[in-house]
C-alpha cells in the first residue's frame, strides 16, 4: 500500500488524466500545474529514500542549485516535458516498490545492488541515473512485474 503522502496521493490522479489526454506534459499550463505538487512529491520520495543530492538532482533531471531549492521549498519553477516524465517514472517506481516490499526495504531498494539481469550487480539508483529516462522506465516496469506476481 502506498505509504501516506498526501502529495502523492492527491496528485496521482492529475498524472493520470494529463497522461489519459494524450498531453505526455506537453502543455505549459499543465507542467505550470504539476509542477509545485510534482515538487513536494520528490522532495518526499528522495527523502524517503535516503537518495545524496547529487543523484536525485540526476534522476529528476535538474541542476544541483535547483533541487537544492526544491529541498528547500525555495523553487517556483516550472519542470520541463522531460523532468515531468522523470517524475512521474519516478512516481511509478515509488508506487510499485510500496506495494511489493514492506516500507522498510522500499526505501533502501533502489540504494541496494542488485544481481538481477537487469541491473547486472549495479544499484537501481545509479542504473537510473546512467540509462535515463529510458532505464527509469525498465525499472518502472520491473517493479509492476513483481507487484502483479511474475
Amino acid at each position: 500500500m502506498l505509504p501516506d503522502h498526501p502529495e502523492m496521493l492527491a496528485h496521482r490522479d492529475i498524472f493520470s488524466s494529463v497522461r489519459e489526454s494524450g498531453g505526455l506534459f506537453a502543455d505549459v499550463a499543465d507542467r505550470k500545474r504539476l509542477s509545485p505538487a510534482c515538487a513536494r512529491a520528490m522532495r518526499n520520495i528522495f527523502r524517503d529514500w535516503r537518495v545524496p543530492r547529487h543523484q536525485a538532482a540526476a534522476v529528476l533531471g535538474v541542476s544541483l542549485y535547483t533541487w537544492s531549492r526544491i529541498q528547500n521549498d525555495n523553487w517556483r519553477g516550472c519542470f520541463s516535458q522531460d523532468q515531468l516524465t522523470r517524475a512521474s517514472l519516478t512516481l511509478g517506481i515509488y508506487r510499485n516498490l510500496h506495494s511489493v516490499f514492506d516500507q522498510a526495504l522500499a526505501d533502501q531498494w533502489v540504494g541496494l545492488a542488485n544481481s538481477g539481469p537487469l541491473f547486472c550487480g549495479k544499484r537501481p539508483i545509479a542504473f537510473m541515473i546512467s540509462e535515463g529516462i529510458l532505464g527509469m522506465y525498465w525499472v518502472r516496469r520491473h517493479l509492476e512485474s513483481l507487484a502483479q506476481g511474475h
